[in-house]
């Protein structure tokens, strides 16, 4: 009697466990249909593929540029293909944006999750969790934040990573990023700050220059010599762990 009693327990139970089962793989099952139809359907943003305007130059008599002029829209841009990045400073750059860049689809679930758990802990917003491919949607099409927005981008991000390279994501992020003092694009950064290419770029330099389009007034040089420092030197510890 014993015995039956126990089987049937154990018959119980198993079919309970099944059916719990069953329901949470339908779930997950139709939760991923409906993010991969709603990634098909949403559209990119307008101008995603366009770049900036770009600063009209003032060449010498043998056209060697003097100087950069601003644009309409009142900041200096001189776009660079990722071939003329230094290698330390494409480091420099995932480091402080966005470490998972080449592993992850538009989102990095990892970061989200570290994110909120960071906000539980202290109460409040402490660290973001933006990609430079959501980062890249945001600048083409500012936004007001909210959770939908942030839905958007995300569902915007996955969709242009399937439609574009890592390398062109990169690049166009690179040019379109703001850094501070008018400057758009690392490469116009590179000059403004130290006068020089971003293929000629030292690691501290890299680093300090990374650091400015995570809120480039905060981290303003020209004001906030002290601040810019203290981001270029968490950035170099995080250049070393990784």
């Amino acid at each position: 009697m014993n015995d039956l009693l126990q089987f049937c327990r154990n018959w119980f139970a198993h079919k309970m466990w099944r059916r719990w089962a069953l329901r949470i793989a339908c779930v997950w099952v139709v939760g991923w249909l409906g993010l991969q139809l709603a990634v098909s359907l949403i559209p990119l943003p307008e101008g995603i593929g366009k770049l900036p305007a770009i600063s009209p130059q003032v060449a010498d008599r043998e056209g060697v540029p003097l100087r950069l002029l601003l644009t309409a829209d009142e900041y200096f841009l001189q776009p660079v293909t990722l071939e003329e990045c230094a290698p330390v400073f494409i480091q420099a750059t995932l480091a402080a944006e966005d470490k998972r860049f080449w592993s992850h689809d538009g989102v990095d679930w990892m970061g989200v999750a570290r994110a909120v758990k960071d906000m539980i802990a202290n109460g409040r917003v402490v660290s973001g969790a933006s990609t430079i491919t959501q980062q890249l949607i945001k600048n083409v099409e500012p936004r007001s934040r909210t959770v939908r927005t942030k839905i958007l981008e995300s569902l915007q991000a996955k969709k242009l990573e399937r439609q574009w390279t890592k390398t062109q994501i990169l690049t166009a992020y690179l040019n379109r990023i703001d850094y501070g003092n008018l400057c758009r694009g690392a490469g116009t950064g590179a000059w403004y700050y130290f006068d020089k290419p971003l293929s000629d770029l030292s690691p501290a330099e890299a680093a300090f220059l990374a650091g400015l389009p995570n809120a480039p007034a905060r981290f303003n040089p020209r004001k906030n010599f002290d601040r810019a420092k203290r981001r270029q030197l968490t950035i170099l510890a995080r250049m070393h762990r990784n």
